[in-house]
């Protein structure tokens, strides 16, 4: 399967559609005590990410692979969302994304 994008087609499509977008979400729901909403923004910043792997590197079984810093985020980010601990789940989604962003994913 051929990527949907490549070099400045990518660029220019995630500049109209941007990951920081879906983190917006999430960071629109904890900012107004709406955990459904920062968890929807989560999951679709999720998405963004393993669709931006995929297209990046033209695998579309390609995902992002975590650093052990990256996947304890994500942990103390889904125990925030099941027990309904918003301040939690913001922690484990900055450290998630800190990690992230070292890692290059």
């Amino acid at each position: 399967m051929e990527p949907s994008h490549t070099g400045e087609s990518l660029a220019l499509d995630l500049l109209h559609n941007p990951l920081q977008t879906k983190l917006t979400s999430s960071a629109t729901g904890y900012l107004t005590g709406d955990q459904s909403r920062q968890t929807e923004g989560n999951l679709e910043a999720e998405k963004a990410s393993v669709d931006y792997k995929q297209a990046k590197t033209g695998n579309p079984l390609a995902v992002p692979i975590p650093s052990a810093e990256g996947i304890k985020g994500k942990m103390e980010s889904v125990a925030g969302m099941v027990t309904g601990d918003q301040e939690l789940q913001k922690e484990g989604n900055a450290k998630a994304e800190a990690a992230a962003w070292k890692d290059g994913n």
